[in-house]
């Protein structure tokens, strides 16, 4: 898990809250389109962090970029997912950009031992 670098003042918190909320009722977009009118959860924590902070997180990539960032990709899953055609030139932002930003800080780590309630500080 990751959070953005740096403590957030209680004006940033209260914007936060506020990108948030204006943000309440949008349609989730399944084609993951940074474009359209909907919304899907890397395109929100960018655009609501941008919002409330000024920082930017997130690269913007198109499918075509992250298709060449790994080559051996099995493309099964996302064929199926558009139905035969992937929109190679969508523009998009995926979570794990914006785990890569450098605006980002790492938290925690998953895969690691379970810590009881005690050991958490």
């Amino acid at each position: 898990m990751t959070r953005l670098a740096g403590a957030l003042s209680l004006e940033q918190q209260a914007r936060v809250l506020t990108a948030a909320t204006r943000r309440t009722g949008i349609f989730y977009d399944t084609g993951f389109d940074l474009h359209s009118r909907r919304e899907f959860c890397s395109r929100y924590a960018r655009e609501v962090l941008a919002e409330a902070t000024g920082r930017t997180v997130g690269e913007v990539e198109t499918f075509a970029t992250l298709l060449a960032r790994r080559p051996d990709a099995n493309q099964t899953f996302w064929r199926a997912w558009y139905f035969g055609r992937i929109p190679w030139n969508r523009e998009t932002v995926t979570p794990a950009s914006l785990l890569r930003s450098e605006a980002m800080r790492l938290v925690c780590e998953s895969g690691g031992r379970q810590r009881d309630a005690s050991e958490i500080h």
